[in-house]
């Protein structure tokens, strides 16, 4: 299978994940499957997939893929060509997931002080601050800060060079801000805590009132697709950091 296919239907997959299971199935049907066809749930339409043999069997077997990635199935076809449903444990969805990087590397910078709470004034962080501030934590190489999407200005993206050497710097910086408790578990905490309870104060739970307390960040994942501006998103691709890792170590053994 030509690996391209399974990004570019998982490209696909992600840009809809604000969209109910119902929606996203039934646009898959028009673009990948007869019209005349019908999927009543979300197994139906991966078991055609994964079996077809009309049309392109490649662009099949990549929407097959990404929709097993996006429910937490296993994807593996038997010899015999039937594919079974198998829910994957926790463990190997959440590596799964974590493996899946966007390509050149991103790192996704939240202000909370503007993302948690719109009743108080946020601190303000320009791209000249942030790109001063990542300096300070020891990046030395090419990176550029820009504005993530626009109708949200809480969000600040630095990509990285399409290197492996920027794939380092962005883990080192993702690694920074995971010890500082500053990472994307912690801001997903914080932000739950506000959804559960629209009275708590989170701008003073969470100390925002300095540029250091209201950073938060992380390496962009293919989930995080939705945060980039529509520039950056038009240079991203979907990559595998296992794969890239075994390329640039076969190069180093030649």
């Amino acid at each position: 299978m030509d690996c391209h296919l399974f990004w570019q239907s998982l490209f696909i997959l992600v840009h809809m994940f604000q969209v109910s299971v119902y929606i996203l199935l039934a646009k898959f049907t028009r673009i990948f499957i007869s019209k005349s066809k019908e999927f009543v749930d979300a197994l139906s339409l991966p078991q055609h997939a994964s079996r077809t043999l009309e049309g392109s069997r490649a662009e099949h077997l990549g929407l097959h893929k990404a929709l097993c990635w996006l429910m937490g199935w296993s994807s593996e076809i038997a010899p015999n060509g039937l594919w079974v449903r198998m829910i994957l444990p926790p463990v190997e969805v959440l590596a799964l997931k974590e493996d899946l990087i966007i390509w050149p590397s991103v790192l996704i910078i939240h202000n909370s002080s503007i993302a948690i709470d719109k009743r108080y004034e946020g601190v303000a962080i320009s791209c000249e601050k942030l790109e001063a501030a990542v300096r300070a934590m020891g990046c030395g190489g090419k990176f550029k800060v820009v504005r993530g999407k626009a109708v949200n200005q809480s969000i600040m993206v630095v990509t990285f060079g399409a290197m492996f050497y920027g794939l380092q710097e962005a883990e080192r910086l993702h690694n920074n801000f995971a010890d500082k408790s500053h990472g994307r578990d912690e801001f997903h905490k914080i932000n739950l805590r506000c959804l559960v309870d629209s009275n708590v104060d989170m701008h003073k739970a969470t100390g925002a009132n300095t540029l250091e307390s209201v950073r938060y960040g992380y390496l962009g994942l293919v989930e995080d697709l939705d945060k980039l501006d529509f520039e950056t998103k038009k240079r991203s691709v979907v990559r595998s950091k296992k794969e890239i890792q075994a390329i640039v170590h076969a190069s180093l053994q030649c």
